[in-house]
């Protein structure tokens, strides 16, 4: 325990760095300080981070499961040499194996107590068929993620709604199975009404044969491919608060809608670009509370539905990512839903000095932008077309040496933030331009060049 003649207890622990002292490296340091030599791992703020900060989540993938003796699906040897004198073993795949590793794993993930909030499914493939469904032996769980894994549909849709204090969702990547006998089949899927946070990816239907027996499925299966895609369905999520679809999930022309007219309440969304158009926007713009706008462009999708002009005057923080040079028109339609935003995020594959201003015009409310570029060929940057910002953050992935030219005289700029790959090169030239500047401090913090205008 923290020994209170030695320490001001109070007044030291507010200073610990918990994020860092799980780092064992750190963690010894603070132990050598002679003022905490007493700490133990039974002290109670100790355990309390520890609780909050590590405990909380765990993440299966097949790096951590192969650290499992018994896990059944291991590829680094011959699995069928294995069984030369055991036989019976390969029929009786899910009894001898399966169920035994999954008795230890889910007593693993017991031994978290309630203080595991969060699984992550990472590439599990066919083995998360029967590892993923132990999720609804811990109901409850306020956050689940599902990426790169073959799950059965049926399954899938009863565990979920059992996880009835789910707030976080994140499912990308998943093929779901459905029996041949069970096609056609009703696909539906609802989802816990406590989600606060939704992420959705690509999502297929895949048809399996019923007598298959695990190791068959695990191992050899070559069931085909239905030609379908699924959807979650379209629902009404009262607290869903956060939604992101990934670009490489399928569109279907009704279905975003349909989810937007039924969750006007959205404060953040994250979508393609292809998915707006006027029955998207419409539900969104009459409601009025919709915060955070993030598109991102697909290069090898160049279809952009036309829409009516719906303003989303709510909207005030706009982030556009992946703009080739060939769509600056679309992104000027965008920016005009969004003519109210204070901060503006763009990934730009070349710079180009006359896009730059034509966006900058259209927002007279924009106090923050931030640029990430991918390819600046100009050997000079003048910022002072950033002027009427408070605040500019650049990264720039280029190699080039770019001399940078400050605002000579400070409007509302007050802070630059540079990073790029030639960093070096270029703090040392702004560093002799800028050397005796009555308007600039500059300095240069780990791989970023700082700027902060003196004001006084």
């Amino acid at each position: 325990m923290l020994n209170d003649s030695s320490i001001n207890a109070k007044k030291k622990l507010k200073n610990i760095k918990w994020r860092e002292i799980f780092i064992l490296q750190e963690f010894k340091c603070y132990l050598s300080n002679s003022d905490f030599i007493e700490i133990s791992t039974l002290n109670q703020f100790l355990r309390e981070k520890l609780r909050q900060q590590v405990l909380y989540k765990v993440k299966l993938n097949p790096e951590f499961l192969l650290q499992f003796p018994n896990y059944f699906y291991r590829k680094e040897f011959d699995i069928e040499s294995e069984f030369d004198k055991e036989l019976e073993t390969i029929p009786n795949f899910q009894s001898n194996r399966i169920d035994p590793f999954m008795t230890d794993l889910i007593r693993v993930l017991n031994s978290f107590d309630s203080d595991l909030l969060q699984i992550e499914f990472d590439r599990l493939y066919r083995p998360g068929y029967y590892i993923v469904p132990c999720v609804s032996k811990f109901g409850h769980l306020t956050g689940l993620s599902i990426c790169d894994c073959e799950l059965e549909l049926k399954g899938f849709n009863k565990f979920i709604q059992e996880l009835d204090k789910l707030e976080y969702l994140s499912i990308k990547n998943i093929e779901f199975l459905i029996l041949a006998e069970e096609n056609p089949l009703n696909p539906e899927t609802f989802l816990p009404n406590t989600l606060k946070e939704l992420e959705l990816g690509y999502m297929n239907l895949k048809k399996v044969y019923y007598n298959n027996t695990p190791y068959e499925y695990l191992f050899y299966d070559r069931s085909g491919f239905l030609d379908s895609n699924h959807h979650i369905t379209a629902q009404k999520l009262p607290n869903l608060k956060k939604l992101k679809v990934s670009m490489d999930s399928t569109y279907i022309s009704s279905y975003f809608p349909s989810l937007m007219d039924l969750n006007p309440q959205l404060k953040q969304l994250a979508i393609p670009c292809y998915y707006l158009s006027s029955s998207a926007v419409k539900p969104l713009s009459n409601a009025g509370n919709l915060n955070e706008l993030h598109i991102a462009f697909k290069t090898d999708y160049n279809e952009f539905r036309r829409f009516d002009f719906m303003p989303l005057e709510s909207v005030n923080s706009l982030s556009i990512k992946l703009i080739p040079s060939s769509q600056y028109r679309k992104v000027y339609t965008l920016v005009n839903l969004c003519q109210k935003i204070t901060k503006f995020n763009a990934s730009l594959d070349s710079y180009s000095d006359e896009f730059i201003k034509r966006v900058l015009k259209k927002l007279d409310h924009l106090k923050t932008i931030e640029l990430e570029i991918k390819d600046f060929t100009l050997e000079e940057f003048d910022l002072s077309i950033f002027s009427n910002m408070e605040s500019l953050k650049l990264n720039i992935t280029s190699n080039e040496m770019i001399r940078y030219k400050l605002p000579e005289q400070l409007f509302n700029l007050k802070s630059i933030k540079i990073t790029s790959n030639n960093y070096k090169d270029c703090f040392n030239f702004m560093l002799e331009e800028y050397s005796n500047s009555p308007t600039w401090n500059i300095k240069l913090l780990g791989k970023a060049i700082r700027c902060r205008a003196i004001t006084s």
